[in-house]
């Protein structure tokens, strides 16, 4: 769709893009949203894909993710042995309810940004503990947890001109065990549930991601209050961390308030078998037809 309010677009950014922030400025990336709709508040766009940022860099410490990242260079990433998370990438990209084109233009940061309900690169970098680097325009740096930035539907963290530099995911967090579950109304349609779950090897921590059926991502943890191992004990807790240091902040040992979690107009006790149940009500997710199950094996049922 041409975009008639655009006066100007910025080609060549400087290094630090937001010190010339404006009102009416648009980042622009793969843009594959943003020519999608009328914009009639816009009237300047800065291009990042001119910006030097190196899309895949493996470290030391995990792996940098550049906000420019296309899917398509995310999905043809080679995975060193031993980063068995390298799988739910592969199935996070496959979620896209698009072609192979779009997956030439649209970026990892671009999907995060939009803060959907079925962003699939949300649910990727929140059920890995992915951190986000956010540049402000005044030049300051922050970090937040991935479970953080997504505030709900198409809303996020970000102040005006603020944007997503990078995404971290911890080198410990890609040796994990995954798996996932995705709902669909349709084979080929958009997410309405999409489960993924993390285990460190032989151990008994397992993380449960929730999204696109929520309005913001919801993790629960398996945890122990006594803190001796995990047997008779264990319950589960919806945790979200904080924007400090510290561990995961308990919100609650029942199901997620009818603000955060969709439920039909109508719900009946006798719901339909292909139907999950989130206690204390229905959720109408799919048809068995159209359910899959991914394991860090890559073996699908």
């Amino acid at each position: 769709m041409d975009l008639n309010t655009i006066t100007e677009v910025v080609r060549r950014p400087s290094e630090r893009p937001g010190a010339d922030w404006h009102e009416g400025d648009a980042w622009l990336a793969g843009g594959t949203w943003l020519y999608s709709t009328e914009q009639p508040d816009l009237r300047r766009l800065i291009d990042l894909t001119a910006l030097p940022w190196e899309p895949l860099v493996p470290t030391d410490e995990g792996l940098e993710i550049s906000a420019t990242c296309t899917i398509r260079d995310l999905y043809a990433f080679s995975w060193p042995q031993g980063w068995t998370a390298g799988i739910l990438f592969r199935k996070s990209c496959e979620a896209f309810l698009s072609s192979f084109k779009v997956w030439n233009a649209a970026t990892v940061g671009g999907n995060i940004c939009m803060s959907l309900p079925a962003g699939p690169m949300i649910t990727l970098t929140v059920a890995l503990e992915a951190r986000y680097e956010l540049w402000a325009p005044d030049g300051s740096v922050r970090f937040v947890d991935a479970l953080d930035f997504v505030t709900g539907d198409h809303h996020n963290i970000l102040a005006p001109g603020e944007i997503l530099r990078r995404i971290t995911v911890a080198e410990h967090a890609l040796r994990k065990r995954t798996a996932h579950r995705r709902f669909t109304l349709t084979r080929l349609g958009r997410s309405t549930v999409f489960l993924a779950g993390t285990q460190r090897l032989g151990a008994n921590d397992l993380l449960l991601t929730v999204t696109a059926g929520t309005t913001r991502p919801v993790r629960i943890d398996r945890c122990n209050p006594t803190g001796s191992s995990c047997t008779g004990s264990t319950r589960w807790r919806i945790c979200r961390r904080g924007s400090t240091a510290g561990p995961g902040r308990p919100i609650s040992t029942s199901a997620p308030s009818t603000s955060t979690v969709r439920r039909p107009s109508r719900w009946s006790a006798a719901a339909p078998s292909h139907w999950i149940r989130w206690s204390p009500w229905w959720s109408p997710i799919a048809s068995p037809r159209t359910r899959s199950t991914t394991s860090s094996t890559g073996s699908t049922t």
